[in-house]
């Protein structure tokens, strides 16, 4: 039975954040950086930090993300792989099993089929999605769950997210990818990667 490994997607697999922030300031106006989305920052309070007079709720930014973003083919063209990911996942899948945890709305999973199918096809074993929006609400649960529960051997977390990593601790072995080095000089003792190349040689 294969070993598992998990990957989170947007900021891990795939350089999502220079479309993102294009598709957020031209939907809202304003004039967000990169930077404003570190750690996986709500859309609804980087909208508020350039437009502090902005009336819209949390769920109407997370409504609107999902259905004009995240439920876009014409967006999710656009967005590209980081440098080797593509290899380095065709190359992993062979000896694991390779699963997709991520931030995205459940609501949004065929056009993240269509973006992993155009980049790693046939390469990943299933994908999880950590909220979704059902019925006027937003029902959510925790990337943590899905990778404890997961039966058989867990390898690997790779996730862009500093706290995302906190939480694996227990269960396990986790790296913090930052191929921008928004990290560098964080004290916290976290694996840190910089690139997809660095990844097979810790399996070694």
């Amino acid at each position: 039975m294969k070993s598992n490994i998990f990957f989170d997607l947007d900021g891990t697999m795939i350089n999502y954040l220079p479309v993102y922030v294009e598709f957020m300031n031209s939907f809202y106006d304003i004039k967000s950086q990169p930077d404003d989305y570190i750690d996986n920052q709500a859309p609804y309070f980087v909208i508020k930090k350039y437009r502090p007079d902005f009336q819209g709720s949390n769920y109407e930014v997370w409504f609107n993300v999902l259905h004009n973003f995240h439920m876009s083919y014409e967006w999710q063209d656009k967005i590209q792989p980081f440098p080797d990911m593509c290899e380095v996942v065709r190359r992993l899948s062979k000896s694991y099993n390779l699963w997709v945890v991520t931030a995205r709305p459940k609501n949004s999973l065929d056009t993240t089929k269509f973006l992993l199918e155009k980049h790693v096809s046939g390469c990943i074993r299933g994908i999880c999605c950590v909220f979704e929006f059902v019925g006027g609400e937003i029902s959510s649960w925790s990337k943590h769950d899905f990778v404890k529960d997961m039966p058989g051997r867990k390898i690997l977390f790779i996730d862009d997210s500093k706290s995302e990593i906190v939480k694996m601790g227990d269960i396990v072995p986790s790296l913090l990818f930052d191929p921008f080095s928004s990290y560098i000089n964080d004290r916290d003792a976290i694996s840190r990667i910089s690139a997809w190349k660095e990844i097979e040689p810790i399996l070694m």
